[in-house]
């Protein structure tokens, strides 16, 4: 991630841990880049809360209220009770030593392994796999499940008679992104957590659908287009092909063609008509 300085000073300085809004003004801000997947309500909340931009400034750079900055990081901050929310906004922090304060202190052991993944992953990776895994988290009884010790998330299905199947297996990484993306949300947080789909993953997952629909529309129109064309052009070749043969002076006629394609041959060949 590159790092590019901002120099401001405002009174309104970054959130402490405990979510109250420090009043120290500072004369050096730092800005991280995030990748270009990451939503803008994070990157604000992380602009804050790890790069030390003030309110203000915040509102100021996104032409809207310090009031509407604040309740981002409000929200953000109540969200990191969900382990692997809290685990994908450490991964995005330029100073993962702050797990280590004292208001970080009996948070989840998801936080424990610190995988630094989320910012190695594109958009690409993020569209293919929300079209397979969100697909097989929209069916009835499927819940995302992760550990700690999971270095993979899985999705699995509980059907009516009591049996469950492993649907889908994503890397962790990929699993952050959703969270973050609001795509999916922690339905119950423990050692094993687990997550389903949000309203936000179900509409995103409809557009993907109809998107993908197009695009093989389109192939498909394109592949006839070009059928219908080779077809054209071998019906032409067949035509030329047969003409060739009935006219040429170095073929002579077999049984087949019949007495009017004989005379037609003699005809042309310069004989008679006998």
């Amino acid at each position: 991630m590159q790092l590019k300085a901002d120099c401001s000073l405002d009174s309104a300085g970054p959130a402490s841990a405990g979510g109250q809004i420090n009043t120290m003004p500072s004369n050096l801000r730092v800005t991280t880049e995030f990748p270009d997947w990451i939503p803008d309500a994070v990157r604000l909340y992380l602009n804050h809360t790890e790069d030390g931009l003030s309110l203000r400034a915040l509102a100021r750079r996104d032409g809207c209220h310090a009031s509407t900055v604040l309740r981002q990081v409000r929200r953000y901050e109540s969200l990191r009770d969900d382990p692997l929310m809290d685990e994908a906004l450490s991964a995005l922090s330029i100073r993962p030593s702050h797990l280590d304060t004292p208001a970080r202190k009996g948070k989840s052991d998801m936080t424990a392994p610190i995988r630094s993944l989320t910012t190695k992953i594109d958009d690409a990776t993020i569209l293919r796999e929300g079209q397979r895994v969100l697909r097989r988290l929209a069916e009835p009884g499927s819940v995302l499940v992760i550990a700690p010790d999971m270095e993979r998330a899985v999705v699995m299905r509980e059907f009516g008679d009591g049996k469950s199947a492993r649907t889908a297996v994503l890397e962790r990484a990929v699993a952050q992104a959703f969270v973050l993306k609001d795509w999916i949300v922690c339905r119950k947080a423990g050692r094993v957590s687990t997550y389903e789909l949000t309203s936000a993953g179900r509409m995103t997952l409809r557009r993907m659908l109809e998107a993908a629909g197009t695009r093989r529309a389109r192939a498909g129109r394109g592949s006839a287009g070009l059928c219908r064309e080779r077809a054209g052009l071998d019906g032409e070749r067949g035509r030329q092909r047969a003409q060739t043969v009935s006219l040429s002076p170095d073929r002579k006629p077999g049984r087949g063609f019949g007495a009017a394609a004989r005379q037609g041959w003699q005809a042309l060949s310069g004989g008679g008509t006998g």
